[in-house]
């Protein structure tokens, strides 16, 4: 808001409204300046003491990209086709499955990465204030992440293609990705952006709840 009350910009609010993610493609390649464009938007993002924690790996040939969707099915089957294999975490599996033919699709696939605080640091924060989370209470990298992605997502919406974000695939890709892509060992995978230009209708508003049901003031009743 500006001093008199006014949004410098009115629409912004809107384009967050009308963002949906989308999973359908066409298979028409996304210029590299737009992609550009789209992870400049991300850089800006605020981040944890500004250290911009973020890398983001971009795969926009069908090689790069099948060599990722080729090693989240064999660690997927590894998982279905093991014996013990708890009848919960089958179901977790088969559901992330029925999403990674979206990665394989995708004209453009991100890699969302972040530097994670140290441990040893985070451990001795938790211990000082008598934080019973410890470490796994607080992770302001992976926020900072979630901000750039974010940026990323509504920046895509706004120039007319469609993006999606993806954490499922993450636990398939622990001890892999890092030679799949040659990543230093101290990045963490968040999750993958899949982008391209959408291949199908839009996807109807998903329901949203009440402002009320997600806001307390402070000294008020219910609060």
């Amino acid at each position: 808001m500006s001093a008199n009350g006014h949004s410098r910009h009115p629409d912004l609010l809107d384009v967050i409204r009308d963002r949906r993610s989308i999973r359908h493609y066409a298979r028409q390649p996304v210029e590299r300046y737009l992609v550009q464009r789209l992870l400049e938007a991300a850089r800006w993002a605020p981040s944890n003491w500004n250290g911009q924690p973020w890398v983001f790996v971009v795969l926009d040939d069908p090689a790069s990209i099948g060599r990722v969707y080729a090693a989240l099915g064999v660690r997927a089957a590894a998982v279905t086709e093991s014996s013990g294999a708890d009848a919960r975490l089958v179901r977790f599996v088969e559901h992330c499955r029925a999403y990674f033919a979206v990665l394989r699709d995708c004209p453009v696939l991100i890699a969302a990465c972040y530097k994670p605080t140290g441990q040893v640091f985070e451990g001795a924060v938790a211990e000082h204030l008598h934080d019973a989370g410890g470490v796994a209470a607080w992770n302001p990298n992976l926020l900072s992440l979630g901000m750039a992605v974010q940026n990323l997502l509504l920046c895509a919406h706004a120039a007319g293609l469609g993006a999606c974000f993806h954490s499922g695939p993450v636990a398939f890709l622990r001890g892999s990705l890092h030679e799949l892509l040659g990543l230093p060992r101290r990045l963490e995978l968040a999750g993958f952006v899949t982008l391209g230009w959408p291949d199908a209708d839009v996807p109807p508003q998903v329901h949203r709840k009440p402002l009320a049901h997600a806001v307390r003031w402070a000294g008020e009743p219910g609060a």
